[in-house]
């Protein structure tokens, strides 16, 4: 239920890593007629997976179908060798309906920094993957198949072994 809800939330988070390490998102209201001022916005820095930071925006006052620049105003730890992620959560100010005061509508976690590296390794252990990265594009070979991703639009269909596109 909690993957449903995420999927077709109304209020979308994003930023690129210039603007998360000043402290600035974008929100998008995908809503066709609904302002944003009955939410409030929640948000915490979390490294490692412990709070450090948190919160609000009080007043949002994105207009339906439109998109606004927020200023968190938060400050970043130190990030060498640190996951560090800004979770927010949209929660209604007052009861609206059936939903009651504080109920979470939207949410989302932007990566601003992580120390995970990947390490490659094929199906069931039985070859290496070999990863090549070209600007937009990042490709995957394993032993009879390949996949090929577009950054800018997230996934993108490849050639494939298997006959059918890895979308």
């Amino acid at each position: 239920a909690a993957e449903v809800r995420y999927q077709y939330r109304s209020i979308l988070t994003t930023s690129d890593t210039e603007n998360l390490l000043s402290g600035r998102v974008k929100i998008y209201n995908e809503n066709f007629f609904t302002d944003l001022s009955k939410y409030k916005m929640v948000w915490f820095i979390s490294v490692n997976g412990k709070k450090v930071q948190t919160g609000e925006v009080l007043r949002l006052s994105v207009k339906p179908g439109c998109e606004q620049w927020l200023d968190l105003g938060y400050r970043l730890p130190e990030l060498e060798n640190s996951d560090v992620t800004l979770d927010v959560s949209y929660v209604l100010k007052r009861p609206d309906g059936l939903l009651p005061e504080g109920f979470e509508t939207a949410y989302d976690q932007l990566v601003i920094s992580s120390s995970m590296k990947p390490s490659p390794r094929g199906f069931r252990g039985e070859q290496e993957l070999a990863v090549s990265e070209n600007g937009d594009s990042l490709r995957f070979v394993g032993k009879d198949w390949s996949a090929c991703f577009d950054k800018r639009i997230k996934a993108k269909p490849s050639e494939s072994g298997l006959g059918y596109s890895a979308y």
